[in-house]
């Protein structure tokens, strides 16, 4: 049995190394994130840090410090092991490549989560513990909620919003989900003057809508037929 003074020593060890693993990443160390994406004991400690992390972003009020400390420190520290992750071929529940993927949509850098959403999806990874929905419907709302703005914007949604849409085909998703992506689909095609796709995306959307979810697409699938003629 180790004597209190082994068992100090133990957790000494334990964190110079967790701090040890944290200045490579910060560093950038190429060998870092691969060793971390392998190696079980990297990746436990680096999940560690991870979850010092993410409690020290939760005690910031929401706003421009957590925003920053979002920005400046956890997507830069943490996506190197997702992207090595990814790239390794390696399969077990991994919170680090699932926190990446959320800091980085929540940052608007849909560009560089989509390849780690669609991963975690094919994988079948869990979202933290105080998120509500499941992994997918979160991913796909949230893809939805941000084509949306795009398009409000006059700005183009794709490729993701088509790729995430496509993506639905082979998720477990209710239907209102695939509801609201018909409709956004429908708008889309009635705004750039493709009405006969506008019908179809449309038609599925109101098919798919129920008594506490409707599409309220009536208007716009008529407008949509009367031109398509």
């Amino acid at each position: 049995m180790p004597t209190p003074f082994q068992m100090h020593m133990q957790r000494e060890q334990a964190k110079k190394a967790r701090e040890q693993q944290k200045e490579k990443l910060a560093a950038k160390e190429p060998d870092a994130a691969a060793e971390s994406a392998t190696d079980y004991t990297q990746f436990e400690l680096l999940k560690h840090s991870l979850e010092q992390d993410v409690q020290a972003a939760k005690n910031l009020p929401r706003g421009k410090a957590r925003d920053a400390m979002r920005d400046e420190t956890l997507i830069p520290r943490y996506q190197p092991h997702a992207a090595a992750y990814v790239e390794s071929g390696e399969e077990y529940a991994n919170p680090v490549l699932v926190w990446v993927m959320i800091w980085l949509l929540d940052a608007g850098r849909i560009e560089a989560a989509m390849p780690l959403a669609l991963h975690a999806i094919k994988q079948g990874q869990a979202m933290p513990a105080d998120f509500k929905r499941e992994l997918p419907v979160w991913i796909a709302d949230t893809i939805r909620t941000w084509s949306e703005a795009q398009f409000k914007a006059g700005h183009s949604p794709e490729p993701y919003f088509s790729d995430m849409f496509k993506a639905l085909d082979e998720m477990d998703v209710p239907h209102v989900v695939t509801m609201k992506y018909n409709k956004l689909a429908g708008k889309i095609a009635f705004s750039q003057e493709e009405y006969e796709t506008a019908v179809k995306f449309l038609t599925a959307a109101n098919d798919l809508g129920t008594e506490s979810h409707p599409a309220q697409v009536e208007t716009l699938l008529t407008k949509a037929k009367a031109k398509a003629g």
